[in-house]
């Protein structure tokens, strides 16, 4: 009972605190943009967006959000950071959280798509942490589409899910209402999967979520298709994402079959980054023998 009691008051303590935004934009070419027609294509949807040059590259902001701070009140906006010099590919592939890794099955070529890299520009948002997550995430793919619009890039890494992405994939620049939600899939979230090589047993998580103040999703099981388990959480990040942190512990979400109830529980995650997810349990015959 009183392992019980630390463990709730841990997981209180562990909150997702959401971080800064932060891309990069991959590219092959030293191209300078310019601030001028950036400012121009953002200008386009009854926003006014502003901006100045900086030594290390510019800064821009936008008029109707404001943050009022002890400090004084301030509009939220974009640092963008262009770094020209050869990319360390071990930033990427390093250990058993390989950004390539869990890229690969999506997208086989990215390790070469890398190599030819000459550079990359950051993009890190400011101030917006006090906003909405939805107008926050929708307006930072505004700023990095109208970048990739203006300047070719190879591959954008969305730091929050550690994923490297097509910046000309269709579901990422198509307008269309349905196609906007699934982008937050193709960029914002990924879906990793780790083996325990001593009992043959599998994690699965989501990570990005907790970029947005939301809890990631996590599955620890044995004997289940992984791509069944992709597709769940994949899903379930997509609800979590339209919908808040809704689900409690205790409640249930549809498994692999209609006749699967999922038991759902937040907990803190096994794997890194420290943070809390909604662990979903799919039974007794299908859990981990660690659980």
């Amino acid at each position: 009972m009183e392992q019980e009691e630390i463990s709730k008051h841990a997981i209180k303590q562990t909150i997702n605190i959401t971080s800064p935004f932060v891309a990069e934009l991959l590219i092959e070419e030293d191209l300078k943009i310019d601030l001028h027609d950036l400012l121009e294509r953002l200008n386009t949807n009854g926003r006014i967006f502003f901006g100045f040059e900086n030594n290390d590259g510019f800064t821009i902001g936008v008029y109707g959000y404001k943050v009022e701070l002890k400090e004084g009140v301030f509009h939220p906006g974009y640092i963008i950071t262009p770094i020209i010099k050869p990319l360390d590919i071990d930033e990427y592939d390093s250990n058993d959280l390989s950004i390539i890794n869990h890229t690969k099955f999506l997208w086989p070529e990215v390790k070469e798509i890398i190599k030819i890299a000459i550079g990359k520009i950051i993009i890190s948002d400011l101030l917006f942490n006090y906003l909405d997550y939805k107008i926050r995430f929708n307006l930072f793919r505004e700023v990095l589409l109208s970048i990739t619009g203006l300047i070719p890039c190879l591959a954008i890494h969305w730091k929050g899910s550690q994923k490297l992405t097509n910046p000309y994939f269709e579901k990422i620049i198509s307008p269309s209402t349905k196609k906007q939600r699934l982008n937050l899939l193709d960029l914002a979230v990924n879906v990793r999967m780790f083996k325990k090589e001593k009992n043959g047993d599998i994690i699965m998580d989501t990570v990005g979520l907790s970029n947005f103040g939301l809890p990631d999703l996590q599955c620890h099981y044995k004997n289940l298709p992984p791509k069944d388990i992709a597709q769940i959480l994949y899903s379930s990040a997509e609800y979590i994402y339209l919908n808040g942190d809704v689900i409690k512990d205790g409640d249930t979400i549809q498994g692999i079959s209609e006749n699967d109830h999922w038991i759902c529980q937040h907990e803190i995650a096994i794997v890194n980054p420290n943070r809390i997810v909604l662990d979903i349990n799919p039974g007794t015959e299908f859990s981990s023998r660690e659980r």
